[in-house]
């Protein structure tokens, strides 16, 4: 995340309190956007209150050299409005809910590395992967869809008390034959997360980096996540499939049970995957003027949340 801070603020709370919230936002790695002249305060403010392990993070700290990239894809939010919740929201680690921990998150959690070449956002790609290695990006496990708000609120209750919304991205299965219609059995997700329902939204409310209510979530354009590996990953692994490739809105786990498929299978299937191989055959989107693949745009949304 990018921490502004504007000069009447470092000026306006004591240099120890000051500090102690300038190292908070240093150690845990996230970029300060402010003036020369409040840099200096918070150069005075660490020098002089700072602990010795502070004032050595501060010395090699780069966070104040902000690229126009940077600031476009990360999160920029005022410290005078979070100054009482600087804790949980720099220091507790961000979250995806996914529906099936066990078996996902390899899939996400290496879906960064995967994409570190990306030509367009390879920079952006690479915070992301940093965060998941430094344990700043983990997981949440949803459950199965129908638990995920009650998730939401209680985690916007307790631990991340008032800025869950900005430590979550929540991912779950789009659960239809093809691609004409939304599922009307998510609608609670539908209306806690964009105020509409499943005859209401559109792509353009969901594949997006400015969805509306403030949450960021995604629904899988195509089926479920076991729709994005080709053929050859799921022959690999003596699955027999008869199609010429696989549909993006058949039933994976329904149609080839008997053939040989297990839902543990998911993290295998990923392994050795390519950025090749997961672009191929995925639906593009215009983004902010800017034209990237539905993987390409997931990626952004992680990184909005670190």
């Amino acid at each position: 995340m990018i921490i502004n801070i504007d000069h009447t603020y470092a000026c306006s709370v004591t240099e120890p309190i000051f500090s102690d919230q300038c190292a908070i936002i240093i150690s845990n790695g996230h970029y300060i956007s402010c003036t020369h002249e409040t840099r200096d305060v918070i150069t005075k403010a660490i020098n002089t209150h700072g602990s010795a392990s502070q004032k050595q993070l501060f010395r090699f700290y780069k966070g104040f050299d902000i690229t126009e990239e940077l600031r476009k894809y990360l999160t920029t939010i005022d410290i005078n409005h979070y100054k009482t919740v600087l804790k949980p929201l720099l220091e507790s680690p961000s979250e995806l809910l996914i529906e099936n921990s066990i078996y996902e998150w390899e899939v996400y959690k290496y879906l960064p590395e995967v994409y570190k070449h990306d030509p367009q956002f390879k920079n952006i790609y690479a915070l992301v992967s940093k965060a998941i290695k430094d344990r700043k990006l983990t997981y949440m496990n949803g459950g199965g869809h129908t638990q995920y708000v009650p998730i939401i609120e209680q985690k916007d209750n307790e631990l991340y008390k008032g800025v869950y919304k900005m430590k979550c991205c929540a991912i779950f299965d789009r659960d239809t034959d093809d691609n004409t219609y939304y599922d009307s059995q998510k609608n609670h997700h539908f209306k806690f997360f964009s105020q509409k329902d499943s005859q209401t939204i559109s792509d353009n409310e969901i594949y997006n980096l400015n969805q509306t209510n403030g949450w960021i979530w995604h629904m899988w354009y195509k089926r479920a996540i076991e729709n994005y590996f080709p053929k050859e990953r799921y022959e690999k692994l003596s699955v027999s499939i008869d199609e010429d490739e696989i549909s993006d809105y058949e039933n994976i786990g329904q149609k080839y049970k008997s053939k040989g498929y297990k839902k543990e299978m998911v993290p295998k299937l990923a392994k050795d995957m390519s950025r090749t191989m997961y672009e191929r055959g995925l639906k593009h989107f215009t983004v902010n003027g800017i034209d990237m693949s539905e993987m390409q745009l997931l990626l952004l949304k992680f990184a909005k949340i670190v």
